[in-house]
Order: structure tokens, then C-alpha cells, then sequence
């Protein structure tokens, strides 16, 4: 770190205050010209650690972030199951994968 990088330590600090960490955490946008060309624009911040210092002056904090890219919407369409065979053995698993179906149809990812 140099002079600069210790003078805008807390201003950062604060910043990642800000935002949520660990599973509640809300994507927050990010720039870096690797993250583009992988189409990364959004991160969360999944752990801050404490200063390491190194002995001549400086430190180290590690930042932990999780990339989030939104998932691709793919055209679903609706299918009917066949009606269960009579005396399906597995008549109450299929409806029970059906009616999880449903929930999931309703979904942001459905």
C-alpha cells in the first residue's frame, strides 16, 4: 500500500460498510477491464478480514467477493405430465415433483 492507499483506507472501509455481507448480501456494481471481458459487472462482498501487518509499515486486509452475473432467461413452456399409470408406484412422487414444478415456474428463474 502506498501513502494514497492508507489515506483512503477508512473512505473505502466505509463504503463496504455499506453494503450487505455474507448470504444476505445485494449484488453492488464493480468496474475492472478483467471482470468486462468475462461479463462480470455486479459483486457482493462475502467477507472483509482483519489487517495483517507485514513489519515494514505495511498491511494487507482481504476482501472476499462473489461475482453475480443475472442468469439467462430461456423460453419455458408449459408441459403436461401424463396422467399416472393406475397403481403407479411412484404416483405420489411424481406429484409431489409436479406440484415443486409449479413453485418453481413461479419463480424469478421459472
Amino acid at each position: 500500500m502506498g501513502i494514497d492507499d492508507f489515506a483512503a483506507w477508512p473512505a473505502f472501509a466505509k463504503l463496504l460498510g455499506t453494503v450487505n455481507v455474507g448470504q444476505s448480501a445485494k449484488a453492488q456494481p464493480i468496474y475492472h477491464p478483467d471482470l468486462v471481458d468475462v461479463g462480470i459487472s455486479s459483486a457482493c462482498v462475502s467477507s472483509i478480514g482483519g489487517a495483517v501487518y507485514d513489519g515494514t509499515g505495511g498491511m494487507t486486509i482481504a476482501i472476499g467477493f462473489t461475482e453475480y452475473r443475472a442468469p439467462k432467461k430461456i423460453a419455458a413452456t408449459a408441459v403436461k405430465a401424463a396422467p399416472p399409470a393406475a397403481n403407479d408406484p411412484n404416483a405420489d412422487v411424481q406429484a409431489h415433483i409436479g406440484r415443486l414444478l409449479a413453485v418453481y415456474q413461479r419463480t424469478p428463474y421459472g
